[in-house]
């Protein structure tokens, strides 16, 4: 999912190969996670209504969202800010102007991270789960 980052968002999906779905707002971003949940999140901090940080928050009461890996993008960096993000439960954030290379290599450990998390875990029937990872943004 991504949250309100148009140019990224184009970016996201035709360079680095994911699939995304952008929402404009906090509030269609969680009403999407409800519907589908996705398997990462990248966030602007600065959405209008609904900031990043309650957005992380919300997102992670969410049932199945609790650990999935939040990635923030932002104009500010101080360390109260830092701070701020650490306890939305926000995994990383990157500073404007993005870096497409670190993004990709933030994506890619993430994706990694995931897909070992999930490799033990095994559904009521005691089947594991079948998850294709692809990265979707809100």
């Amino acid at each position: 999912m991504i949250c309100r980052c148009c140019r990224l968002h184009g970016r996201t999906r035709f360079h680095l190969g994911y699939n995304a779905l952008a929402r404009y707002t906090g509030a269609s971003a969680l009403e999407s996670a409800r519907l589908h949940r996705p398997d990462l999140v990248l966030l602007d901090l600065a959405m209008q209504c609904m900031d990043g940080f309650q957005f992380a928050r919300l997102f992670r009461e969410l049932p199945e969202c609790g650990t999935l890996p939040i990635i923030a993008v932002t104009g500010c960096s101080s360390q109260v800010h830092d701070a701020q993000a650490s306890e939305a439960g926000i995994r990383h954030c990157l500073l404007k102007p993005i870096c497409l290379k670190r993004l990709k290599d933030l994506l890619a450990g993430e994706i990694e991270r995931f897909k070992a998390s999930r490799r033990d875990v095994k559904d009521r029937s005691g089947t594991p789960f079948a998850n294709s990872y692809s990265p979707v943004s809100l």
